[in-house]
């Protein structure tokens, strides 16, 4: 798969790290550290309005998903990550999209971002969530049927 991104990226997914530990504590944002266990996690995603889902291993991330089971808005903190059923999913409607080496800019806006903004984005996440859960009781929309629409 291709990426839009050239290669080598122009910013490191360590390089990302640093800039994300750097805003820990800032005023107004919940922050945890790379690869440490946080208690309560869900619930800690679940009462933040956006969560940062910056470049992981691959071509996209956990916290991508995680994002959907928790009702938190993805900020993607990626030059290349492939985001799944771009054909059904209205990714710009439901998550921000932010450069890789800009992450205090991406929380400068994202303080700025009004609730109305806010509450339309997060309407749109919980509408799309069904295409990531693999128990959806919608037989219309899940990750079968995002799959079988993928390979038409």
């Amino acid at each position: 798969a291709r990426t839009n991104a050239g290669f080598p990226f122009l910013v490191s997914a360590q390089e990302t790290r640093r800039q994300i530990q750097s805003l820990v504590g800032a005023p107004g944002t919940s922050f945890g550290m790379h690869l440490r266990p946080l208690e309560n996690y869900a619930d800690r995603m679940g009462n933040c309005r956006f969560c940062l889902v910056p470049k992981g291993v691959g071509y996209t991330n956990g916290r991508l998903l995680e994002s959907f089971f928790t009702g938190c808005i993805p900020v993607i903190l990626s030059d290349a990550m492939m985001l799944p059923f771009v054909e059904i999913v209205d990714w710009p409607a439901l998550s921000v999209k932010w450069r890789q080496d800009d992450v205090v800019g991406a929380v400068e806006f994202l303080l700025q971002v009004g609730g109305a903004a806010a509450a339309v984005a997060h309407d749109k996440l919980l509408a799309a969530a069904c295409w990531f859960d693999w128990h959806s009781a919608n037989s219309t929309c899940s990750p079968y049927q995002g799959l079988l629409l993928a390979m038409k």
